[in-house]
């Protein structure tokens, strides 16, 4: 009886590649390097390594560099150092990855143990190696540690290579010196299709996004996602094309002392020259109007999210909903814990502004059996429904309701309440 052993290189190759898909890389070496020569031969095969997900030791990222495994990776998540690597380590494995397009420095900022010119070194290398570069992710998740992505530290790059990068994520890092490195962004990278900047933390002042500089500087834009203790600035006299191929724009504030920042003036330069938006996260801005969202140049918005904010309340809203119907797939009115939010979606429901609907969340708010009922009679794409914390519900039903059999059961309990 033939043996999995006996099958031709190329099939085990598929194999593996399958396999990879469902484990970390770590395990994959683990598991299958060891159980015979071959094997252990293939393993390594380059077609496997496309992305190098960084849970092998950074020894082993030299290791597998240097002798061409890599050669067509094409997205890099550097290892987590337990100390700080040579400059000609770094230079080694950069100039023996040709591929790379993505260069994750996540697990770079989240180890403890290296000095502060770590970072930098990992960005400055970058400046003469990996041709095919797009996207730098340096994300601290780690609320601890004290990296600090100075402008200094991009700004040769930004000069150099700004112009190659398609997305950038700074998110969860320290906000010193963000000012600058704003400014460089909108400076440098006119083809920049993402940007990405949650929870900076502002040690040194609030980061400041100048809106006109930016809008200047990036007209490629079609991401950008940002957070409170971002201030935005803006000058009236100034006019722009705006972000005009923006399609997601988020800034969640869930900051009680932010919750003024996005004004209409800033909220206007920001979005009113951006027809092709479909996605938009304002949760906690509570000094938007519904006029201005219904104001919005999008004609196809398919994601909103507006919790708590009392925008459901008005007018205007019901309008802008009515103008999306075709669109909206998910919409997010979290947090309104005033009961006129019972008459707001009964009317929404009814008029048919949410027939597209996919997701509703109504998180915390102060919906009514009544008015569930009404949703899913005039939701009849409705896959998930978000009713967790909400007072007004019986308990058994105070929870996410997940699928088509989850929203069935949720309408026959409603029948027998």
């Amino acid at each position: 009886m033939a043996s999995i052993s006996n099958l031709p290189p190329e099939i085990l190759l598929q194999i593996f590649d399958i396999y990879c898909e469902t484990v970390t890389q770590r395990k994959f070496i683990d598991n299958v390097s060891n159980v015979c020569k071959q094997w252990k031969e293939l393993c390594t095969d380059a077609s496997l390594w496309k992305i190098f997900d960084g849970t092998l030791p950074f020894e082993t990222l030299l290791e597998f560099s240097c002798k061409g495994y890599l050669r067509l990776t094409e997205i890099l998540i550097i290892s987590k150092l337990t100390k700080s690597p040579k400059l000609k380590d770094v230079k080694l494995i950069y100039q023996n990855m040709p591929e790379v397009k993505t260069v994750n420095l996540s697990n770079v900022a989240k180890t403890e143990c290296f000095q502060m010119k770590t970072p930098f070194s990992f960005i400055s290398e970058l400046v003469v190696y990996c041709p095919k570069l797009q996207e730098i992710i340096l994300n601290d998740a780690n609320p601890c540690h004290e990296t600090v992505p100075s402008h200094l530290m991009f700004k040769g790059f930004f000069t150099l290579r700004g112009s190659d990068l398609i997305s950038l994520d700074f998110s969860n890092s320290q906000g010193y010196s963000f000012l600058e490195l704003f400014n460089i962004i909108g400076s440098t990278c006119p083809n920049l299709e993402q940007l990405v900047a949650y929870n900076l933390r502002k040690n040194y002042g609030h980061p400041i996004f100048n809106i006109e500089h930016m809008q200047n500087g990036l007209p490629k834009l079609k991401v950008l996602c940002l957070e409170y203790p971002v201030q935005f600035e803006y000058d009236r006299s100034k006019t722009t094309d705006g972000f005009p191929e923006l399609t997601t724009f988020t800034y969640p504030c869930i900051e009680e002392d932010g919750s003024k920042e996005l004004i209409q003036m800033k909220f206007k330069k920001l979005l009113m020259k951006s027809p092709c938006l479909k996605e938009l996260d304002i949760q906690g801005c509570s000094m938007i109007s519904a006029h201005s969202l219904y104001s919005l140049p999008t004609s196809n918005l398919e994601k909103l999210c507006v919790s708590n904010t009392e925008l459901c309340l008005y007018d205007d809203f019901y309008n802008a909903l009515q103008r999306w119907s075709h669109s909206l797939i998910e919409l997010d009115v979290s947090l309104e814990q005033d009961s006129a939010i019972n008459d707001s979606l009964m009317s929404f429901a009814l008029s048919g502004s949410l027939k597209n609907l996919v997701s509703l969340y109504l998180y915390n708010t102060a919906v009514t059996m009544p008015t569930v009922k009404v949703i899913i009679e005039n939701c009849p794409k409705l896959n998930y429904l978000q009713l967790e914390s909400c007072p007004d519900l019986m308990e058994q039903l105070r929870r996410a309701h997940k699928g088509e059999g989850a929203i069935k059961k949720l309408t026959l309990d409603a029948e027998i309440i």
